[in-house]
């Protein structure tokens, strides 16, 4: 939830520094001045919030695919259980029989 709520900040941030410059390039649009620097900052803050939520998706991912291995491998601990348990059973049997 932390992590969740520190993203949306800094999504937030970033889309506010955006708007600003917005502002600003509309004024100067108006004004009839150049505005390449100011959409060149507007390109880069667009693609850091974009980023930023690439790589938050993509964790999410990770994280899904990461409980279900773990679950894989919770399963494959408990089968492992059984299996030397009916080795160690299949042992005494040939044991007993002085096999």
């Amino acid at each position: 939830m932390e992590r969740l709520l520190k993203k949306f900040k800094a999504i937030n941030y970033i889309d506010a520094l955006t708007c600003k410059y917005i502002g600003a390039s509309i004024e100067r649009s108006m004004e009839k001045k150049n505005t390449s620097g100011i959409d060149k900052y507007i390109e880069m803050l667009k693609f850091s919030s974009d980023f930023i939520k690439e790589l938050d998706n993509e964790l999410v991912e990770v994280e899904r695919d990461n409980n279900r291995l773990m679950r894989i491998v919770a399963s494959q601990e408990i089968e492992l259980q059984y299996l030397k348990e009916k080795v160690k059973r299949l042992e005494k049997h040939y044991e007993a029989k002085g096999l």
